[in-house]
Parts: C-alpha cells; sequence; structure tokens
C-alpha cells in the first residue's frame, strides 16, 4: 500500500528512505525494488525476505536476521558478521 512521502507500508511498517526500521519483524515481506536508502535496519528480521532490485545504500544493516531463504538485491555483499547469509539476486526469479 502506498503512503504519501512515497513510503509504503508493509506489515504496518513505513518502508521508505530514512526509515526506523530497528527490531522490525518484516519476515516472508516482499519488498522488492524499495527505497531502503540511509534507513535503520538494526536488528530486523528479514528471515526468507524478498529484496531484489533494493536500494540499501547507505542503510544501516547491523545485526540483521536473515537466512538462505532471505533474497537480496543482484551485487549484495553480506556483512561479514552474517551467520546465515542470505541469497543473491540473479534476477532469474
Amino acid at each position: 500500500m502506498k503512503r504519501g512521502r512515497g513510503l509504503a507500508l508493509v506489515k504496518g511498517y513505513e518502508i521508505g528512505p530514512g526509515v526506523n526500521l530497528r527490531d522490525a519483524n518484516l519476515t516472508s515481506s516482499d519488498l522488492r525494488g524499495a527505497d531502503l536508502s540511509c534507513a535503520n535496519l538494526y536488528g530486523a528480521t528479514l528471515r526468507s525476505a524478498t529484496l531484489r532490485d533494493v536500494n540499501l545504500e547507505s542503510a544501516n544493516l547491523s545485526e540483521i536476521i536473515w537466512d538462505s531463504d532471505t533474497i537480496c538485491p543482484e551485487g549484495f555483499t553480506p556483512p561479514q558478521s552474517a551467520s546465515n547469509p542470505p541469497r543473491v539476486s540473479d534476477n532469474s526469479n
């Protein structure tokens, strides 16, 4: 659902540039194409989420919880601290 200021609502969370998603539970969310530049995702749960084509430039990805079913943008490099690294999109799905 689109909201004002270019934000979308996903699972009750506003999604857009610079938003605070600290500790948000976005399990199984489809965030395809979202702009999360400069967003605070500290501690967010992204298990089985689809992040294909998401802009994560300058986003805080510390302590994110994800798994091998999380699909990240093409060319994305998970932080070294990732215990269960996500899959990186190859745009074939």
